[in-house]
Formats: C-alpha cells, sequence, structure tokens
C-alpha cells in the first residue's frame, strides 16, 4: 500500500483532534494507519483496543468519550473513518494508474509493440518455457504494540479500592503471563470481576483470599466467572449470621435472668 499523506493543517486545525487526551491521540493514529493499510477496522471494542495497545476496559472510555465520533460503522458491522477511506481510493487509483504507465512504458522501450520480432522472441521464449516457478505465499504477520500493564494495574486498583481489596503496585512477569492466558480465555474478564464483586457478600470481600493474584489462578478465576464463590460466600453469611443471632438470644437470656 503506496504512504498515506498527512495534511498537517487540517490535523493540527481539527479542534476535535487537539481537544483529544494524550492516549486517545495515540489509539486515534494507530487505528488511522491500520484502516489505511486493511481498508477497514474490525468490529468489536477488543479487537480496536489490541491494534491501538490498550487494555479494553481503558480504550473503552477513550472510544465512547473521543474516537466513536470519528468512524462510522460499517452494514458488516466493521469501522471505517470517512476522510481516511476516501484518500486511500484515491491512493490506489493514482498508484494502479503509474504502475500501468510505468508497465506500458517498458515495454515500448524494449520494443515489444504486438508484431515486432521482439515481441514475437519474447512470445515463443515464454511457451517454450517449463510452467512457472509459484511465488512463496506471503506469511502472515501480526504487529502488536503490547499491552498496556499500567492500565491493568490501575484497572484492577480502581475496583479494589471500590470494595476494599488489596491494591498492587506492577506486574512482574508471572502476573503478566496469568493475565494473558485468562484475559485468552475469558475476553470479558473485567466484566466478570465488577459483576461478581458487586454480588459477593461483605464477608467475603473482607476476606484475605479474593486478591488480584487469586484471581489470576487458573483454578480460580473459571469458579468465579460461574459464581461458585457467591453461593459459598451466602452459604458462610448465612451461617455467621445464625451463629451471631444465636449469641445474642443468650446474651438476651443471661441478662433476663441476672
Amino acid at each position: 500500500m503506496p504512504f498515506m499523506p498527512l495534511y498537517v493543517n487540517d490535523w493540527q486545525g481539527s479542534a476535535t483532534v487537539q481537544l483529544m487526551s494524550d492516549a486517545a491521540y495515540r489509539c486515534y493514529m494507530e487505528l488511522l494507519c491500520y484502516q489505511w493499510k486493511a481498508g477497514k477496522l474490525p468490529e468489536s471494542i477488543s479487537s480496536l483496543a489490541r491494534l491501538a495497545g490498550k487494555h479494553p476496559r481503558s480504550f473503552r472510555r477513550l472510544w465512547d468519550v473521543y474516537l466513536a465520533e470519528l468512524f462510522d460503522q460499517l452494514p458488516d458491522g466493521c469501522y471505517q473513518n470517512a476522510r481516511c477511506a476516501r484518500e486511500r481510493e484515491k491512493a490506489l487509483l493514482t498508484h494502479t494508474h503509474r504502475v500501468n504507465a510505468g508497465r506500458a512504458g517498458g515495454k515500448a522501450k524494449a520494443g515489444l509493440e504486438p508484431g515486432s520480432s521482439n515481441a514475437k522472441a519474447g512470445l515463443k521464449q515464454s511457451q517454450s518455457q517449463s510452467e512457472p516457478q509459484s511465488e512463496p505465499e506471503a506469511q502472515e504477520t501480526t504487529s502488536s504494540t503490547g499491552v498496556d500493564w499500567d492500565g491493568v494495574a490501575c484497572d484492577w486498583n480502581e475496583i479494589a479500592v471500590k470494595h476494599g481489596r488489596p491494591c498492587v503496585i506492577g506486574m512482574n512477569d508471572d502476573r503478566k503471563a496469568k493475565y494473558k492466558a485468562r484475559l485468552k480465555e475469558f475476553p470479558d474478564f473485567w466484566e466478570i470481576i465488577e459483576r461478581e464483586f458487586e454480588q459477593l457478600s461483605e464477608f467475603a470481600q473482607t476476606g484475605t483470599w479474593l486478591t488480584f493474584d487469586w484471581c489470576l489462578g487458573k483454578k480460580n478465576f473459571p469458579k468465579l466467572a460461574e459464581g461458585n464463590y457467591r453461593e459459598q460466600a451466602e452459604a458462610e453469611d448465612l451461617i455467621t449470621r445464625k451463629a451471631r443471632e444465636a449469641k445474642e438470644r443468650r446474651l438476651e437470656r443471661e441478662a433476663r435472668s441476672a
């Protein structure tokens, strides 16, 4: 794909672009570059977040506030920036025209006009050649801008503060590996965390087990997603409440008999 033009006056003169946060500005440029290469953007927020190099929860906020209005949704669900699409189409037409003109000029210089001796010789040579070798298949490459690890820690800490859980200082290699594994298994990882933390009882949330590292556990998170610990916490809450009520009744009887 030919180079992507950047109209500096339009870019710097756009109030929408100038009012973006630094994170939104970078995401916007990453998405435009991908559209220039591929023609359109994927439809899912998680895929857009990966292209922009952001955590889905962090990207979703940027998308809702800054980016959504800059991309139109196509009938197939994918997204496309209208200006980028127009410039890309013009660039493709220009590129195709130049390629065809170059080929025609090359043939003229070589004397390969129809009917010429060079043209006949070239045709004879091509017919006598063995079957052409197939070009090697282009290897599919995927460029990755990585995960916003600071964003992951911030997302956890935001939830942890709200529910009185331990915060994390950063992401070590072990956490990174486990997080990638859990996110691959559960693309709605953060939605599950928020849902279960909202529904888990106060007793469960004040325990020592509900930490970030615990949630990253291979065996722990599927059970959390299924609501198993919510039911267990409710049962433990019921036992605790009954024990507390029994103690209150006993103290009340002792006070009356005193």
